[in-house]
C-alpha cells in the first residue's frame, strides 16, 4: 500500500497538526506501509492542478489530507482537491473554529471519508450534515512527545509546568496569573513554560517576546523551542502540569495527552468536550486560584498525588501510536477492498 499524507506544515515547522502527522507517519512505517509526506506546496486554488499532478505521479493508493494546518494559511487548495479526487481527510478542528473555516471544511464532507479526533466533533458535524453518519469515524490523537522513563522519585513538586505553543487565547494568560498569585503569596513554587514560538508568523513572535519581557519579575522559567527529547525529559520530571484551556480539556489536546502520558498530575479546565475519562484522569481548576489550591493539597499529600499519577498512565494507554496506526490501516484496507470488489468507495 502506497500512502501519501498531505499536510500544511511538517517538522521542523511549528504546528501541532504537523507534529501529529510526523508521529502518524512513523507509526505507519513501523507497521510496514510505504508512506510519503506532501507539504510545502502552493495551496492557492490556482495551483491545485500542480498538486494533483504531483499526486498522480506518485501513484498513491491512498491520499490522506490533514486539515487545517498553519501552512495552508487561508488558501482553499486542499478542499478543492477533495472535490476532484478521492481522499481521506482528518478534520482536526470543526466545532470551535471560525465560521469561514467551517465552511471551508464542507467540501471534504461532501465526498471524502472523514476522520474526526473525538466523538464530540463527529456528532457536531453530523448534526449539520447528517449524510456523514455512514462515512465518518473517530480516530483519536496521541501524544506528540515520546514518554521519558524517569521514575516517580525524580518528580519536582515545587515546579508547575505549562506545555504548549506560545500563542494567545490558548491558556497561557491564566498561567501568568497563576505565577502572579504564587509571587503575591510568597509560595515556594516556580512555573516552567515549555513552549514553542511560531517563528513563521511575525505577530506571534512579537506576542511571545512581549510575554517574556513582561514576566521577568514573576517566578517563571521559560524553556523555549526545545527538542522532543528535551521536552520528554522535563515532562518526565514534572509532578504538576497546569493546562487551562479556554474551551476546556478534550481528547484532541496533544499537550494534555503528552503530560498525562508522562505521569504528571494535570490541573485543567472543564468544557463541553471534556469527557468523563478526562475528568477521571485530571483535576479541574477553572481559575488559577482553584488550580493552586489543588496543587497545594497534593503537594502535602504525596500518596494522593501518586494515585492520580497512576490514573494518568492508565488513561494514556488508550492512545498509544501503535493502536492509532492500526485504526488507520484498517480504514485504508477497507477503502481499497471496496475498490477492488467493484463497489463504490466511501468517497462516492
Amino acid at each position: 500500500m502506497r500512502l501519501v499524507l498531505v499536510c500544511g506544515s511538517f517538522p521542523p515547522a511549528v504546528c501541532g497538526i504537523g507534529d501529529y502527522t510526523h508521529k502518524l507517519m512513523n507509526a505507519l512505517i513501523e507497521k510496514g506501509l510505504s508512506v510519503e509526506v506532501l507539504t510545502d506546496q502552493d495551496w492557492k486554488l490556482f495551483h491545485v492542478a500542480d498538486v494533483l499532478r504531483r499526486l498522480r505521479s506518485g501513484a498513491f493508493d491512498i491520499v490522506h489530507i490533514q486539515y487545517p494546518g498553519l501552512g495552508y494559511a487561508k488558501h482553499l487548495g486542499p478542499p478543492a482537491i477533495s472535490l476532484i479526487r478521492d481522499v481521506v481527510v482528518t478534520l482536526h478542528e470543526f466545532s470551535h473554529v471560525h465560521l469561514l473555516r467551517r465552511v471551508a471544511s464542507i467540501p471534504f464532507c461532501l465526498r471524502s471519508q472523514v476522520i474526526f479526533t473525538t466523538e464530540y466533533e463527529r456528532q457536531n458535524a453530523i448534526a449539520k450534515m447528517p449524510f456523514l453518519v455512514r462515512r465518518s469515524q473517530v480516530i483519536p490523537i496521541g501524544s506528540n512527545i515520546q514518554k521519558d522513563t524517569s521514575t516517580l522519585e525524580k518528580r519536582h513538586f515545587q515546579e508547575i509546568v505549562y506545555f504548549g505553543l506560545i500563542v494567545p487565547k490558548k491558556g497561557i494568560e491564566d498561567v501568568i496569573k497563576l505565577a502572579a498569585v504564587v509571587k503575591a503569596q510568597r509560595l515556594p513554587y516556580r512555573i516552567r513554560v515549555i513552549g514553542r514560538i511560531v517563528h513563521a508568523v511575525r505577530e506571534l513572535v512579537a506576542y511571545a517576546g512581549n510575554l517574556l519581557q513582561s514576566t521577568k519579575d514573576l517566578p517563571i522559567d521559560w524553556s523555549i523551542d526545545l527538542t522532543e527529547d528535551e521536552v520528554a525529559v522535563l515532562l518526565g520530571k514534572t509532578a504538576f502540569a497546569y493546562l487551562p484551556y479556554p474551551d476546556g480539556a478534550s481528547e484532541r489536546r496533544g499537550s494534555l495527552k503528552a503530560a498525562l502520558a508522562a505521569g504528571a498530575v494535570c490541573i485543567t479546565t472543564k468544557g463541553p468536550q471534556t469527557t468523563q475519562e478526562i475528568l477521571n484522569a485530571t483535576l479541574i481548576g477553572q481559575t488559577p486560584n482553584a488550580a493552586l489550591q489543588a496543587i497545594e493539597e497534593l503537594t502535602r499529600d504525596r500518596a494522593k498525588w501518586l494515585q492520580y499519577s497512576l490514573r494518568t498512565y492508565k488513561y494514556a494507554e488508550a492512545f498509544e501510536w501503535t493502536n492509532i496506526a492500526d485504526l488507520h490501516i484498517n480504514l485504508y484496507a477497507h477503502i481499497m477492498g471496496l475498490r477492488s470488489s467493484g463497489f463504490a468507495t466511501p468517497n462516492g
